[in-house]
């Protein structure tokens, strides 16, 4: 063959050889998008899926402090620097919330902070956010989301840690004369529902808010909390733990069920929390180092986020992501970290726990074996709250 004819047939084989391979990437594209839309669809399926029935825990929600107590007094700096306390509040009823600038739960709920009354009129609780992280972060968030209520920053869980908040968001309301007035309260939704609860001895909040401004457009918002359907501070130990089954970042599914016979510390997470991101390390040393304890977490939001945030913490346990709140109503908990431990029955075995040390230190609690259903799981909460 002449250099001319191959001169002449060498493009052709070029095109060719594209061709095919465009369309191997085109076939292989499109099965990828059918999985996907399969998974998504699967994922639905189970967000929809009705909750169960709430199961009713004796005492008060874990590590909260004592109603009636006297909330710790503290002093910290506004987002413009002026240092502002908690006595200042002193006759008002106070909404006190633990946020962080990265937090995702957080970031959803402060649009309707932003629609609450700050003046205390009616016995409406002022919105008083804690959060942490720089000033101009701060400022640059709370700014653009409206909020009107005072935010202070504390450098690290110098106030949280007194009010036994470890995660976020979280907090409590505080009466007027600067006494704890609720349990701790645990994610966004209960947070907001908190600002609903009316003073002792007057008229339903909703009705005497000045100018309507707890959020006319929800019905959420104008019954007190009590009459709320969902349980919010986490299953008792005895309970069974529930089931379900969730795609992994590493590709396939997990389902609870798979890990009978083992201990379980199962972790709820986000790749924008915190909080999370400093327990991580913890868990893979855990992961690590007990072979006879299993750790697993569920994360939320898309999997590409959860994917990118696990190869940056170098994670190995299994990651498994919820779309949105479908796992975490069925444990009974609206907010990260928080863990539960779970025995080789599939039976919860220690009451919720919250903030980095509390769920590390759930596999101390796996220490002692359980002996009996009612004394061992009395024992290993014991274990739980000493950690």
């Amino acid at each position: 063959m002449s250099l001319l004819s191959i001169a002449l047939v060498l493009p052709w084989l070029f095109l060719g050889l594209w061709s095919w391979i465009g369309f191997q990437l085109i076939r292989q594209n499109g099965r990828l998008l059918i999985h996907l839309e399969d998974l998504e669809a699967k994922l639905d399926t189970m967000g929809m899926a009705p909750a169960p029935a709430p199961v009713v825990a004796d005492g008060p929600p874990p590590e909260s402090l004592a109603i009636g107590s006297e909330a710790p007094a503290f002093e910290l700096p506004d987002l413009h620097g002026k240092t502002r306390s908690l006595a200042e509040f002193r006759g008002r009823r106070v909404l006190l919330m633990f946020f962080g600038p990265q937090c995702g739960y957080c970031i959803e709920a402060l649009p309707e902070i932003a629609r609450m009354p700050i003046d205390g009129k009616g016995g409406a609780p002022i919105p008083l956010v804690i959060s942490t992280g720089g000033r101009q972060e701060n400022r640059t968030l709370f700014e653009a989301s409206k909020i009107r209520g005072p935010v202070l920053l504390q450098k690290g869980m110098e106030v949280a840690s007194r009010f036994k908040a470890f995660g976020t968001p979280i907090g409590y309301l505080i009466d007027e004369h600067g006494a704890i007035a609720s349990a701790i309260a645990v994610g966004s939704q209960a947070l907001l529902d908190l600002a609903t609860i009316a003073p002792a001895g007057s008229a339903a909040l909703a009705a005497t808010a000045t100018n309507g401004d707890l959020k006319k457009t929800s019905s959420r918002s104008q019954r007190p909390l009590s009459t709320s359907r969902l349980k919010r501070d986490g299953l008792a130990p005895g309970t069974p733990a529930p089931a379900f089954r969730l795609p992994t970042v590493a590709g396939g599914e997990v389902a609870l069920e798979s890990y009978r016979g083992r201990k379980v510390v199962l972790v709820f997470s986000d790749p924008q929390c915190g909080p999370c991101d400093a327990l991580a390390p913890r868990l893979q040393v855990i992961h690590q180092s007990r072979p006879d304890l299993q750790v697993l977490m569920v994360s939320r939001r898309d999997l590409e986020a959860n994917q990118r945030k696990v190869a940056e913490l170098g994670l190995t346990f299994p990651v498994a992501v919820q779309k949105n709140w479908e796992v975490s109503t069925l444990y009974a908990m609206f907010a990260t970290p928080i863990g539960y431990l779970i025995d080789e029955r599939g039976v919860i075995a220690a009451n919720v726990a919250m903030g980095v040390d509390a769920i590390a230190g759930l596999a101390d609690a796996t220490s002692r074996p359980l002996e009996s259903p009612t004394e061992s799981r009395r024992d290993l909460a014991a274990a739980y709250h000493e950690s």
